[in-house]
């Protein structure tokens, strides 16, 4: 026969099931509560957090200075170069490249130069860039060396037709050694940044070798700036 009901025995019933079975604890429960929502708490922040350091590095990329590319003497002497007054007024290349990783550099230039190149009147010229081309552009070498060098600078003498296969493979192997996919020695890239110069073997070599500097320039400095239209003028003539 069960006990009658009384108020002390069902507080001590009451007291043991909550013993035994602490979920039953409402206390408890509201403190679990309390512990899940702080961790949900943290999470959350942690998360907008790692959001806004997100957002954070993609506009400090976006914004990236050209300076980071060719130095904070380099942005100056560019502007000079292209007669602005500042990196806004500048060709889309320098903050194309400043932007760009630098195993994707040299293809941002070939990008720039075949939009040039269509917009020629000779659009069907070869035009491969090269490591060697954006070396001169990184370093701001646009001046010989002397007057009879053919190595340095911006000559005509950089810009003959190549073996497309070769010239492709080099740009590949190029791209690789920069981004770290492929093993790379002082020597391998002192192989793909040497000048390598060819002498014209006709007139139509000349001209050809003279449009693809004009392209060149056309890129570095703007389609209105005195060099490129000299060089025209030059062709034209």
């Amino acid at each position: 026969m069960s006990p009658l009901a009384d108020v002390h025995l069902m507080i001590h019933r009451r007291c043991v099931l909550k013993r035994d079975f602490p979920l039953l604890n409402s206390s408890h429960t509201s403190i679990q509560q309390n512990q899940i929502a702080q961790q949900l708490g943290i999470l959350i922040n942690d998360n907008r957090q790692s959001q806004e350091f997100a957002e954070g590095r993609r506009t400090e990329i976006k914004n990236k200075p050209l300076s980071q590319f060719i130095s904070e003497r380099g942005v100056a002497i560019t502007l000079r170069l292209c007669n602005v007054m500042s990196e806004d007024q500048l060709p889309p290349i320098w903050k194309e490249l400043a932007l760009a990783p630098k195993a994707q550099q040299l293809s941002v230039l070939q990008l720039a130069l075949d939009e040039k190149n269509q917009a020629t009147m000779e659009p069907d010229i070869q035009f491969i860039a090269s490591a060697n081309l954006l070396t001169v552009m990184k370093t701001l070498s646009f001046k010989l060396t002397s007057v009879n060098s053919v190595v340095s600078g911006l000559n005509a003498f950089l810009f003959y037709e190549q073996l497309e296969q070769e010239a492709y493979e080099t740009s590949t192997t190029w791209e690789a050694l920069i981004d770290g996919t492929d093993g790379a020695t002082m020597a391998d890239l002192a192989l793909l940044l040497n000048a390598k110069i060819k002498p014209p073997l006709n007139d139509m070599d000349v001209r050809h070798m003279h449009r693809r500097l004009e392209i060149m320039c056309q890129v570095l400095f703007g389609d209105h700036h005195v060099v490129p239209l000299a060089i025209g003028d030059f062709l034209v003539h």
